[in-house]
């Protein structure tokens, strides 16, 4: 009987990071969206889908994922993307998501400009109560010609 071993190495802490992300993010997707409130639900379909959809997904999206970031779905929300995680639970101001569209790090998203203040209010709301996410949402792909 051969024995093989097993070759994945946990080379750093970020890699560390993503093997926790793939075991740990259908357990936390699943949590998050049974404990949304149908205002909550509502707070993301009227505030924030309009704006992931208007500034985020035409990059961030299934096909493209630029910088490893999917906003398309709740799950590729949570996932985060090269940078890591977009909301902390624990410090919601200092979550990467609202950094970079308040334009306080190097990295400033969208890159057409600043959202619109009461935008940028929205996500701020929006993180502080956890980030719920309709979990009928996905982004619709345009049929084929």
């Amino acid at each position: 009987m051969k024995i093989v071993e097993p070759r994945a190495t946990i080379r750093s802490p970020r890699t560390l990071s993503h093997a926790w992300h793939g075991i740990a993010l259908p357990v936390l997707c699943a949590a998050s969206l049974a404990a949304q409130t149908p205002d909550q639900i509502e707070f993301f379909e009227k505030k924030i889908r309009p704006v992931l959809a208007a500034n985020c997904q035409a990059c961030h999206s299934p096909r493209l994922k630029t910088a490893e970031l999917d906003l398309s779905s709740a799950m590729g929300f949570v996932r985060g993307g090269q940078s890591g995680p977009l909301v902390s639970l624990k410090d919601p101001p200092a979550s990467r998501l609202l950094q970079v569209v308040s334009f306080e790090e190097k990295l400033k998203m969208p890159p057409m400009g600043k959202l619109k203040n009461h935008e940028i209010a929205d996500l701020t709301e929006w993180v502080e109560m956890g980030a719920p996410w309709n979990p009928g949402f996905t982004r619709r792909r345009r049929p084929r010609p």
